[in-house]
């Protein structure tokens, strides 16, 4: 079974999570792509029908269904449809515009958490898990409920789905392109109208902990999921690697090796922090004194040209 991974920060909101064995689906708009969930007008499949007035169809078929009198009814510039107004084609602008309206409002009811299935990804680890501050969640689920997203164009959305025919799945399909510039993330999407997705104990399999965590706020967690889950969850650390920009990682056996091996991890930050500072001061040191070197010379130089002996 394929294990899915969730990046994110050390705070109240995972503990609850932890806690609470479900996972948060958060709203589209507060996501980090600026271009999330955009989409485009497909008319190419329905030329020849537009042509043979579909748009009296598709606006009888809004009719029928209430939509234009009630909530959809701002969508279009006229302020009555009624009468003559049914026999009269509507422009592709029109059209265009209720169909935009239609998806927008339908985009707000859904919710949705992202997953991805590498856990040794530094750019995961730096965007999304605080610098490597933060964890990687581990859960095996159900692959016929994450959708996969495709990296390229957006989304062409089919104007006559979304009028004669239900347009969840065209809804769905927006939030299931991304910029090709995000390809790294190899990203896996949760989608539903609900704020929490519930799991089972052996739905955790894993968490890994960015060698820079706090170590007791890790060991705070570990002791809670032993704690709450029944099954065995397993523990890592991740590091960065010495001589590459890789992520390796490597698994913990007890909260107490956790805490140490994070402390350890701590201390070789300061430790080479200082060394860095020491080594700073030092090289800015050196160049005073080859300033001076340099100073005297150049003056013994000056004397030599005005007195050549």
């Amino acid at each position: 079974m394929v294990i899915f991974y969730k990046f994110c920060k050390i705070n109240e909101y995972l503990i609850q999570s932890l806690f609470e064995k479900n996972i948060y689906l958060n709203e589209p708009k507060y996501f980090n792509d600026p271009a999330e969930s955009n989409f485009k007008i497909d008319w190419a499949a329905d030329v020849e029908e537009m042509n043979r007035g579909l748009p009296v169809k598709l606006l009888i078929a809004l009719l029928e269904k209430g939509l234009i009198n009630t909530k959809y009814k701002d969508s279009f510039d006229t302020q009555d449809i009624e009468g003559d107004a049914l026999i009269k084609p509507m422009n592709r602008s029109l059209i265009e515009s209720f169909c935009y309206k239609i998806i927008r409002d339908a985009q707000k009811s859904y919710r949705i958490t992202s997953f991805t299935t590498s856990n040794l990804n530094p750019l995961m680890w730096g965007h999304y898990s605080d610098g490597m501050r933060g964890v990687s969640l581990g859960y095996r689920l159900p692959e016929n409920e994450l959708k996969k997203i495709v990296y390229g164009n957006p989304y062409r959305v089919n104007v006559k789905n979304i009028i004669l025919e239900s347009e969840e799945s065209e809804v769905v399909n927006t939030f299931l392109r991304k910029h090709k510039d995000w390809k790294y993330e190899k990203e896996y999407r949760l989608i539903g109208r609900n704020k929490f997705y519930s799991i089972g104990d052996k739905d955790l399999h894993s968490i890994t902990f960015g060698y820079r965590c706090d170590p007791d706020k890790a060991r705070f967690i570990m002791k809670l999921v032993n704690k709450v889950y029944d099954h065995k969850v397993i523990f890592k650390i991740a590091i960065s690697s010495l001589s590459d920009y890789g992520i390796t990682s490597f698994v913990v056996e007890d909260s107490d090796e956790l805490f140490k091996t994070l402390k350890n991890y701590e201390k070789r930050e300061e430790i080479y922090e200082e060394f860095e500072m020491d080594r700073t001061a030092d090289y800015f040191l050196s160049l005073l004194d080859d300033l001076e070197d340099l100073d005297s010379n150049s003056e013994i130089e000056l004397t030599d040209i005005k007195n050549p002996s």
